[in-house]
C-alpha cells in the first residue's frame, strides 16, 4: 500500500498549531527558592530566631554553633531535593531522537520532535512508537507495552488498533497514522500526573511538626511567663528579657535535626545490604509505619517468566512439570514422556517458535517472547537434545490475531499452535492411543472442558496439531497449510510466584500489614497467582474488581470497599486508578507503600507515602518517581525493609522524646 502523508507546508503549520511532540517540562524553582525552602520547618525558624538574639547579646560562639547546624541541614536537603526531580527528563528519554515519515509522498528521517498529528509513520522492529496513533499497516507486529501497563507479554497488534507513544516494537513491523502527540499523548497524561503530585510529609516528619509547633508555644509561654516574673520582681526589662532568652535556646534541640539524619542516613545503609536502594532519607523511617502494601503482580509478586506448568495430550496423557525459568534442568517432569502425542507436541513447540535459548554462565537467557521461551524450555525437558537439532523450515505463517495461529512447514509436515477454539476449528482428526481417527463432537467437548479447567488456574492455554502434507500439494498461503490439522494436544503455562513471597506474604499478615495487588493483568491470572501466595482465599472471588468497576463507583463507596475488605485484587488498572486508590487509602489514615515498574505507575509511586520502585525490570521514570528501590525486584524484601523500618522508627521516636524532654528540664 502506497502513502502520501501531508505535505512540508501542512506540517509546518501544524507543528505551529500543536507545538513540538516533546513532553513540556514543569517549571521548576530556581535554586534560591529550594534553598529558601529548607529554611520553613518550625524548629529551623526557631533556631534561627535563637541565633540572631543570642549573637545580639554577645554570645558569639553559640550562634556560629546554632549557625552551622541550620547551614549543615539546609545544604542536605537542598542537594536532597535538587538531585531527585528528574521524572521528566527521564519519560522524554524514551524515545528514540529519529523517526522515518512519509511526507509529500517521500519516506524521510526527522526529529521526533517535529513529528505531528496525521504524520505517517513507519515502525520497524526496535523502535520505539514516537507518537499516539492508530495502525493502518501491519506484518506480524508485536508491541511491548510494559512500560505503559506493567505486563512483560508483548501485544499482538492487528489493523486499526491504537499504539502509544514509548511503548517498543518487539517483532515485524507497520506503519502508523499519528493522531496525538507531546503532552496530549496517554504518556504525556501520565507525565503531568507523576509531577503534578505533591509528594506528601513521612510520618516522622510530620511528628516533628506537630512537634515543633507544641515546643514553639511552650517555650513563648514560659519565657512570657519567666520575663513578667523577673521584671516585677526586680525591675530590670533587659536581664528577664535575656534570661527568657536563654530559656527558650535551651529548650529547643539545636543537634536533633543533624543526629535525625545521621540516624537515618545509618539506616539506609543497613537497608543497602537487604537489596534496598534508599533515595530519600525519610524513607527509611515511612517504611517502619507502613500499614498497607499496594503491589503490582508481574516481577513482584511473580517471577517475570512464563513457565508451561503441565501438557495433557489428546490421548489423554496429563503431565506435570515443576521448575521455574529457561533453564531445562531447573525442576522436575512427571508423566508418560514416551508417549507419540508427547514427543509431537514437543516438535511443534520447538520448531514453531521464533525464540531462542542462549546458555550463557550462570544457565540461560532469552532471546524473543517470553509464551515462546517458555515453549522451548518445555520441549527440551520432554525431549532431551531437541533444542541442539535441526528445524529445517521450509515456510512460515507467521501468529496473527485474525487466525489466532502460527503455522510452519518442516520435513513434509504443517506444524500448527495456536488458540484451543481455533485449532479446534481447522481440525478433522484426532490422535487417540496410537491411532489418527475423525474428531467428534463429543472429542470436541472434552477438550473444551479441560482447556476450560486449565483457564481456571489462571493457565495461558496454547493448543498443538499437526498434519503430513501430500506429495502433490501446493502450499501458497496459511489457509492452504492450516486445514484438516490432527489434533493432538493443550499445554497451560504461567507468570509462577516468587519461591520467597508466600513466607513474606504470611509475615506481613503477622505484621499486621495487609496486601492489595493492583495489576494491568487479567482478575482470574491475579486472583490464581494470589490464592497461590495466601493472600486471598478460594471463595474471595467477590474481592477482585476491575478498572471499569471502580471507575464507575463513588469515592464513598470505594472508600468503604478499602476499610471494610483486608484481602483486595484491582486488575485491568489504569494510572488514574492507581493514584485514586492510594487517595483514599491514605484518607482512611493508611500509610501506603506502592510498588511499581512501568511509566504508568510513577504518579502512584509519586502520590504514596513510599513509593518502590524495580531495580531490575522498573523503567528510568519509575525509579526517579520512587523513594526506594528494590535491587532485586522482590516483595520479600519490601517486607525485610519494614521490619527494619519499624525498629529505626521505634528508636528515633525514642530519642525524639527524650532529646525534647531533657532540653525542657533544662
Amino acid at each position: 500500500m502506497s502513502y502520501t502523508g501531508i505535505t512540508k507546508a501542512e506540517a509546518e503549520k501544524k507543528l505551529k498549531e500543536f507545538g513540538f511532540n516533546e513532553l513540556k517540562a514543569k517549571k521548576k524553582n530556581p535554586w534560591w527558592k529550594i534553598i529558601l525552602g529548607q529554611f520553613s520547618d518550625t524548629l529551623v525558624i526557631i533556631l534561627i530566631i535563637a541565633a540572631a538574639i543570642t549573637l545580639f547579646y554577645g554570645e558569639t560562639a553559640d550562634a556560629i554553633v546554632i549557625l552551622v547546624i541550620i547551614a549543615l541541614n539546609a545544604g542536605i536537603g537542598f542537594f536532597q531535593e535538587f538531585k531527585t526531580e528528574k521524572t521528566l527528563e527521564a519519560l522524554q528519554g524514551m524515545v528514540n531522537p529519529e523517526a522515518r515519515v512519509i511526507r509529500d509522498g517521500k519516506e524521510q528521517s526527522i526529529p521526533i520532535k517535529n513529528i505531528v498529528p496525521d504524520d505517517i509513520i513507519i515502525l520497524a522492529e526496535g523502535d520505539k512508537v514516537p507518537a499516539d496513533g492508530v495502525l493502518l499497516e501491519i506484518h506480524s507486529l508485536q508491541i511491548s507495552e510494559a512500560a505503559l501497563t506493567g505486563e512483560s507479554v508483548p501485544v499482538k497488534k492487528k489493523q486499526e488498533d491504537k499504539v502509544a507513544m514509548g511503548t517498543a516494537v518487539v517483532k515485524g513491523s507497520g506503519v502508523m497514522k499519528v493522531t496525538a502527540t507531546g503532552d496530549k499523548t496517554e504518556i504525556g497524561n501520565i507525565a503531568k500526573l507523576a509531577v503534578e503530585t505533591e509528594n506528601v510529609l513521612s510520618p516522622l516528619q510530620k511528628e516533628l511538626k506537630n512537634i515543633g509547633v507544641f515546643v514553639a508555644k511552650i517555650t513563648i509561654i514560659i519565657c512570657i511567663i519567666i520575663f513578667v516574673i523577673l521584671y516585677f520582681r526586680d525591675g530590670e526589662l533587659l536581664k528577664g528579657l535575656m534570661y527568657s532568652v536563654s530559656v527558650a535556646i535551651s529548650a529547643v534541640p539545636e543537634g536533633l535535626p543533624t543526629t535525625i539524619t545521621i540516624a537515618l542516613a545509618l539506616g539506609a545503609t543497613v537497608l543497602s545490604k537487604k537489596n534496598v536502594i534508599v533515595k530519600k532519607l525519610p524513607s527509611v523511617e515511612t517504611l517502619g509505619a507502613v500499614t498497607t502494601i499496594c503491589s503490582d503482580k508481574t516481577g513482584t509478586l511473580t517471577r517475570n517468566e512464563m513457565t508451561v506448568r503441565e501438557i495433557n495430550t489428546s490421548d489423554g496423557n496429563e503431565i506435570k512439570i515443576v521448575g521455574e525459568g529457561y533453564d531445562p534442568k531447573n525442576g522436575e517432569i512427571t508423566g508418560d514422556l514416551t508417549a507419540q502425542t508427547t514427543k509431537i507436541i514437543a516438535e511443534i513447540a520447538y520448531k514453531c517458535n521464533d525464540a531462542k535459548l542462549v546458555k550463557t554462565e550462570n544457565g540461560y537467557s532469552l532471546l524473543g517472547d517470553p509464551t515462546e521461551g517458555a515453549l522451548l524450555t518445555m520441549a527440551e525437558k520432554v525431549t532431551s537434545g531437541i533444542l541442539d537439532s535441526g528445524k529445517n523450515i521450509e515456510n512460515v505463517f507467521p501468529f496473527d490475531s485474525d487466525r489466532k495461529m502460527m503455522s510452519v512447514i518442516s520435513n513434509g509436515k504443517v506444524l500448527v499452535k495456536g488458540s484451543p477454539d481455533s485449532i479446534l476449528e481447522h481440525s478433522s482428526k484426532i490422535f487417540i492411543n496410537g491411532e489418527i481417527v475423525d474428531i467428534t463432537e463429543e472429542n470436541k467437548k472434552k477438550i473444551q472442558e479441560k482447556y476450560t479447567q486449565m483457564a481456571k488456574k489462571a493457565l495461558r492455554v496454547l493448543a498443538f496439531a499437526y498434519r503430513e502434507i501430500d506429495s502433490s500439494e501446493k502450499i501458497l498461503e496459511d489457509s492452504d497449510a492450516e486445514k484438516n490439522l490432527i489434533f493432538v494436544g493443550l499445554t497451560g503455562m504461567i507468570d509462577p510466584p516468587r519461591d520467597e513471597v508466600k513466607a513474606a506474604v504470611e509475615s506481613a499478615k503477622g505484621a499486621g500489614i495487609r496486601t492489595i495487588v493492583i495489576t494491568g493483568d487479567f482478575g482470574l491470572t491475579a486472583g490464581a497467582i494470589a490464592e497461590e501466595l495466601g493472600m486471598i482465599g478460594p471463595d474471595d472471588t467477590n474481592n477482585i474488581f476491575t478498572g471499569e468497576e471502580i471507575q464507575a463507583m463513588s469515592d464513598e463507596k470505594l472508600s468503604d470497599i478499602l476499610k471494610e475488605r483486608k484481602s483486595l485484587i484491582f486488575a485491568r488498572t489504569m494510572p488514574s486508578d492507581k493514584m485514586r486508590i492510594v487517595s483514599l487509602l491514605q484518607n482512611l489514615g493508611e500509610v501506603v507503600a506502592m510498588t511499581g515498574d512501568g511509566v504508568n505507575d510513577a504518579p502512584a509511586l509519586k502520590k504514596a507515602d513510599i513509593g518502590i520502585a524495580m531495580g531490575i525490570t522498573g523503567t528510568e521514570v519509575s525509579k526517579e518517581s520512587a523513594t526506594m528501590i528494590l535491587l532485586n525486584d522482590s516483595f520479600a524484601s519490601i517486607v525485610t525493609a519494614i521490619k527494619e523500618g519499624r525498629r529505626i522508627y521505634a528508636n528515633m521516636r525514642k530519642f525524639i522524646w527524650y532529646m525534647f524532654s531533657s532540653n525542657i528540664g533544662e
